[in-house]
């Protein structure tokens, strides 16, 4: 954090947390629409939620052309645990109260 801001209240906290989780993403911008840091993890868990949506859909159409389930699970099961990897470390940012982004999504900005 390059400026001074007042530490996460608790709400605001949970709700950033929160936004990790899917179509949660909204909480912090109803919590704290003001709230700078807030609006980043919302952002940050939108572009989560849209990068699991979009590549499940992407490997639901690859795995048409697979014909072996062991492979077909695998895809799922690497691609499904980068995802809560990458949801685990935006929770790990909330509560180390930082704004950075995730790897490589999370240089995309949605939420401004």
């Amino acid at each position: 954090m390059n400026e001074q801001q007042p530490q996460f209240d608790t709400k605001t906290r949970l709700c950033c947390v929160l936004a990790y989780f899917s179509v949660l993403f909204f909480l912090p911008l109803v919590v704290a629409p003001n709230d700078q840091r807030a609006r980043f993890h919302a952002n940050q868990g939108l572009v989560l939620c849209l990068a699991n949506a979009i590549g499940n859909a992407l490997i639901a159409v690859v795995c048409i052309f697979i014909t072996s389930p062991d492979i077909k699970n695998a895809i799922y099961t690497i691609f499904n645990l980068v995802s809560i990897c990458f949801c685990i470390l935006g929770i790990l940012h909330v509560v180390r109260e930082e704004q950075r982004p995730l790897p490589f999504i999370g240089k995309i900005t949605l939420i401004k």
